[in-house]
């Protein structure tokens, strides 16, 4: 079987909200969408799109083909891989009985904050 294609956070909340309409052909309008978005693109026409619809625009038609038949999966920007992982260190502290079993994810927590600070980006639940 295929592997799931991965997409952002926000084409997948626009897959999620047409799916939530009740519309049970939810995938022809979302490819509909698509091409009237797809066209207005590459030919620079004017055309009235949702603006919800726009996220798509990354994909061709073949490639969101795929991610309806295939389904799809959400890839997490850096950002978010950064704070899951700061987030189950912070976690594995607080439920450790001993306090020397946490000097590891201490010192990496400190790393994280360290680097997020000194290249001035904030992440919310780090340093934000």
């Amino acid at each position: 079987m295929a592997e799931k294609v991965k997409v952002s956070r926000e084409v997948a909340n626009f897959f999620e909200k047409c799916k939530n309409s009740g519309d049970v052909n939810w995938e022809d309008a979302v490819l509909h969408e698509h091409i009237k978005i797809f066209e207005s693109h590459h030919k620079k026409e004017a055309v009235v799109i949702n603006p919800d619809a726009l996220c798509m625009l990354q994909y061709s038609p073949f490639e969101l083909a795929r991610i309806l038949v295939l389904d799809y999966e959400i890839e997490e920007t850096p950002e978010e891989k950064i704070a899951a992982n700061y987030l189950d260190k912070k976690r594995k502290c607080e439920e450790s009985p001993e306090p020397f079993d946490v000097e590891w994810e201490i010192g990496f927590m400190a790393g994280i904050r360290y680097v997020l600070d000194n290249l001035n980006i904030k992440i919310k639940g780090i340093n934000e």
